[in-house]
């Protein structure tokens, strides 16, 4: 432990190293020396932080007594946390009660209600580091004390991990749990269960029956998968109760949380397809709920990229800035490099905030980046970077080329990507010169939104009926958008129906109480507010450290303050809210 303030070379040396990752500095503070960290030895190099993390926690782990390691991969193992079946197993196992009190004091888990890990990588690298005979082992413990009735399928999962090959007595309990979970409508719940016991089924007509069953189940829970197949091959009336029912599957507080994680992604396609965002945030947000103290970090990484473009599309930029923001910190834990993560990211959310005085470096970075998508092999970020390069055309008043944009968008036929771009195509129409297409795009947005009839979808076509109506049809088409669209926060959409037709799509300005800001500013004071630093900001929002600290002066300008100390004690809570 040091008492006193770090030399400069040290604490810049660890920085770097770190990227500023508080829980990378704080590991890393664990692991050096004193005469490291004073100066009087050298630093390791390469440090062990990034990718090296979940090593270096499993290192700690093993430091620590045999009855605590024990207790923690207890922890690690069981899926809720849930402190009293940690507690019946560790005493079957004959692990003193108090065992966890060591690894609490060493700050790998907190115990309230629930047992948590300090960081899913905890957790993650904790099971993974441990033999298969002892997560065994442990499993079979908490088979033993798993004995409430709402849990028989939690029971059965340890029962079946604690298998070291087929067991017709645990493939028995597998079958009662699948029962279990069919009568209160799990059915994914239940193919997995099926799936599991067929595994463990020595061979016979018990293995074969149970295969017919997890077969037939498995049909019932990939129905997501087979709505997707009727979106891209069948009328979309035809297809809606299909979708509708697959949304359904995936919205179900009893779908198990490994399919949520494997699934999830099909949501965008299915809910873009009915303009729904409620639903479709709902299952993002569960699933990054999930993935999160799972430790599973690429799903992680996955699903913050997904839900910051889908935050981008409705308008919700500082939500979107937010995800962002902790997206960079997982690619981080990732070990990625900035050239990597300069491949992977939410151009679209970039070209929302503008340029400024930074229009052609705007223009290059999208450019770098669907070149980079092309040569990946990568046709949605490719598909995401002309997006970006349409609203830059937009907002130049270039509509021709926001046109050819729109258009080539919509004649690939993907999927989520050309039922989101009949808007875009609309209004670029119109405003190029092209009524008859317009007209069509429009029809093509009817025969979507109307059948769905969900507030953005409804919102989206009457935008759209105003830029296609005679001037004085045009304001009761607005007034309905903005009825509609005021009941789902799609604040892009609403920002555009009360804009003057020759601004369109012009970036709603924010408001911190009296005074108005500029999107760019709003996007750089939130990320101010959330604790990011100059540079943390500029990689976020692709910006130089020269072009946030000038966004940053200004905005204490126009609020009247001096810090950021003052921007999160005077402006925090309204930032948020606003």
């Amino acid at each position: 432990m040091v008492t006193r303030p770090l030399a400069a070379r040290i604490s810049d040396q660890i920085v770097t190293a770190t990227d500023g990752n508080p829980l990378a500095i704080i590991d890393l503070a664990q692991e050096l020396s004193t005469h490291q960290l004073v100066g009087l030895t050298l630093l390791p190099e390469p440090m062990p932080v990034g990718s090296h993390l979940q090593a270096h926690d499993l290192r700690q782990q093993q430091s620590l007594p045999e009855n605590v390691q024990t207790w923690l991969l207890l922890a690690a193992a069981e899926p809720s946390g849930d402190p009293a079946y940690v507690a019946a197993a560790a005493a079957v196992l004959g692990i003193d009660v108090d065992a966890g009190d060591l690894a609490e004091a060493r700050n790998l888990v907190r115990t309230d209600d629930r047992i948590s890990f300090r960081h899913p990588l905890v957790r993650s690298a904790i099971y993974s580091g441990a033999t298969g005979g002892q997560r065994r082992r442990v499993h079979n413990a908490l088979a033993a004390v798993t004995r409430r009735a709402t849990d028989v399928d939690r029971r059965a999962w340890h029962l079946a991990a604690g298998c070291t090959g087929p067991d017709e007595e645990v493939a028995d309990v597998l079958e009662q749990a699948a029962g279990w979970a069919r009568e209160r409508g799990g059915y994914s719940a239940r193919a997995s269960l099926l799936a599991r016991a067929v595994e463990l089924s020595p061979d016979g007509p018990g293995k074969v029956g149970r295969t017919l069953d997890a077969a037939e189940a498995a049909m019932t829970a990939g129905r997501a998968m087979q709505t997707l197949a009727a979106l891209a091959t069948v009328p979309f009336p035809v297809a809606l109760p299909d979708i509708r029912t697959a949304i359904d599957a995936l919205r179900a507080d009893d779908l198990p949380a490994d399919q949520l994680l494997r699934f999830a992604w099909a949501s965008v396609a299915l809910t873009t397809a009915v303009w729904d965002d409620e639903a479709r945030t709902t299952i993002l947000n569960r699933a990054i709920g999930i993935a999160r103290p799972a430790g599973a970090v690429h799903a992680l990484d996955a699903l913050l990229f997904i839900q910051s473009l889908c935050e981008t599309v409705l308008g919700r930029l500082d939500s979107a800035g937010r995800h962002l923001n902790e997206l960079r910190q997982v690619r981080d834990t990732l070990g990625m490099s900035p050239a990597q993560q300069e491949m992977f990211r939410n151009i679209e959310y970039r070209a929302w905030l503008g340029g400024g005085g930074e229009r052609d470096a705007l223009l290059e970075s999208i450019e770098s980046s669907r070149q980079a998508a092309v040569a990946l092999g990568l046709g949605g970020a490719e598909t995401l970077g002309r997006t970006a390069r349409m609203l830059v055309h937009l907002s130049d008043g270039n509509d021709e080329a926001a046109y050819q944009i729109a258009r080539r968008n919509r004649d690939l036929n993907f999927l989520q990507i050309s039922i989101r771009v009949l808007p875009d195509l609309v209004e670029t129409a119109v405003r190029s010169g092209r009524p008859a297409e317009a007209e069509v795009a429009l029809q093509e947005l009817r025969d979507v939104t109307i059948v769905s009839g969900t507030p953005w979808g409804l919102g989206v076509l009457e935008k759209s009926e105003a830029l296609c109506a005679e001037e004085g049809d045009a304001e009761a088409h607005y007034q309905a958008a903005i009825a509609h669209l005021s009941r789902c926060r799609a604040r892009r959409e609403l920002a555009a129906t009360g804009e003057p037709i020759s601004a369109p799509r012009a970036a709603a300005k924010s408001s911190w109480g009296a005074t108005v800001l500029t999107p760019q500013e709003t996007a750089v004071a939130r990320l101010a507010v959330d604790g990011a630093t100059n540079a943390e900001i500029a990689a976020t929002l692709s910006l130089s450290r020269h072009t946030v600290d000038y966004h940053l002066r200004k905005v204490f300008r126009k609020l009247g303050i001096n810090s950021r100390r003052d921007l999160r004690r005077s402006y925090g809570d309204r930032a948020m809210n606003g």
